[in-house]
């Protein structure tokens, strides 16, 4: 049996996961065939301004060592995953499912809401790992298009998230 323990991380010990948020943020772009590079000034606002809207963060320790962590935003009817991220020396450890468990027991215990995360079918590890502990897939296609001015507009097609867990249909 693991022997971590899963700790909330507050805006004050945010500094403690930025490094390791901005390692998952690279890989996460290498997924998608881009190349960048480990922005912890990027990785650190992220995560700031998630918090500073209301939302929590999750992360795994062991012996004073953060191994992975969960970041959840929570809307009207559901509690959207934003990022789950292990190391990848420590995957298949339980990590992954001991932070998706906090999250299902914050976003229905505390929340009163279903737990839900939207990806993309080319994260085959994420999409397994998540099959494994019973979330079903759902169709859904997400168009991005760069603005002008550099930002993103989004447009979501279908009738829910790519995985979710009983989520009603939007």
């Amino acid at each position: 049996e693991p022997h971590f323990r899963i700790a909330e991380i507050r805006k004050a010990a945010l500094s403690s996961v930025v490094y390791m948020y901005a390692v998952g943020l690279a890989e996460k772009a290498e997924a998608y065939g881009l190349k960048k590079d480990q922005d912890i000034e990027e990785a650190e606002e992220d995560l700031e301004k998630l918090l500073d809207r209301g939302g929590r963060i999750f992360a795994c320790a062991e012996r004073g060592r953060y191994l992975g962590l969960i970041a959840l935003k929570e809307e009207e009817k559901r509690v959207n995953i934003v990022s789950i991220y292990v190391r990848k020396e420590n995957r298949r450890s339980g990590i992954g499912r001991s932070l998706l468990e906090r999250a299902e027991e914050y976003a229905s215990g505390e929340c009163g809401k279903e737990l839900c995360i939207r990806m993309f079918p080319h994260e085959g590890s994420l999409l397994s790992f998540l099959k494994s502990r019973g979330y079903a897939t759902l169709q859904s296609v997400e168009i991005l298009k760069n603005r002008e001015n550099g930002t993103e507009r989004h447009l979501n097609v279908g009738n829910g998230d790519f995985l979710a867990g009983s989520c009603e249909k939007d």
